[in-house]
């Protein structure tokens, strides 16, 4: 297929398709020396001059297996056996340390 561009600011009986895109020569206003003042650009059309418009293709929500898809999120890695060794041993040192009371805390020791 090829690609097609045109000036979407001429007259639709006076519109010229090129295959090019760039700026319409005769849209476009040019100083005295030749310099671009104010440019207008060919738009993408089909091969009779109509505009194309872009549809963009959304993401499901939902996977093929009807999950719920995070998108942009990536799941967390696993812990690593060191990880895992690290937690069991604050988990078992937790449960010897014995937790003082309210009561202990306030008076700044034993309880009397």
């Amino acid at each position: 297929m090829m690609k097609n561009y045109a000036c979407l600011q001429c007259s639709p009986d006076e519109r010229t398709i090129f295959r090019h895109k760039g700026l319409c020569h005769e849209c476009t206003q040019y100083d005295s020396e030749g310099g671009v003042v104010e440019p207008v650009y060919r738009v993408r059309t089909d091969e009779y001059g109509n505009p194309i418009e872009r549809i963009r293709a959304e993401r499901p929500p939902v996977n093929r297996s009807g999950i719920p898809q995070n998108v942009g999120f990536r799941q967390p890695r696993k812990p690593t056996k060191k990880q895992l060794q690290r937690e069991e041993t604050y988990a078992r040192i937790a449960q010897e340390v014995p937790v003082p009371t309210m009561a202990e805390t306030l008076a700044g020791g034993e309880e009397e």
